[in-house]
């Protein structure tokens, strides 16, 4: 018996191409899939390039302080006036 398709029904319902693939498979097809998709040459260079340089090294792991830095005050100087003279650490 055939009926149509709604429009709110997924198609893979109907219709499977492909058995579930799964592990090492899957993982390079979507990786392929995904530079496929990239509008330009050079930007798939790009992501190749950064795909191939996490197998081999870690993420850079990076820590902001949540701590809120303290504001520099407002200073107006005139001509002639010292903002900082020899042998002041700033």
């Amino acid at each position: 018996m055939r009926r149509a398709v709604r429009h709110d029904e997924p198609l893979p319902k109907y219709v499977r191409i492909l058995p579930p693939i799964s592990g090492l498979l899957a993982w390079v097809m979507w990786r392929a899939i995904y530079l496929g998709k990239m509008p330009t040459l050079a930007r798939k260079v790009q992501i190749a390039f950064d795909w191939a340089w996490e197998l081999f090294f870690s993420r850079d792991i990076v820590e902001l302080s949540p701590r809120a830095t303290g504001r520099v005050p407002r200073a107006h100087y005139e001509p002639g006036d010292y903002v900082f003279r020899q042998g002041d650490f700033g």
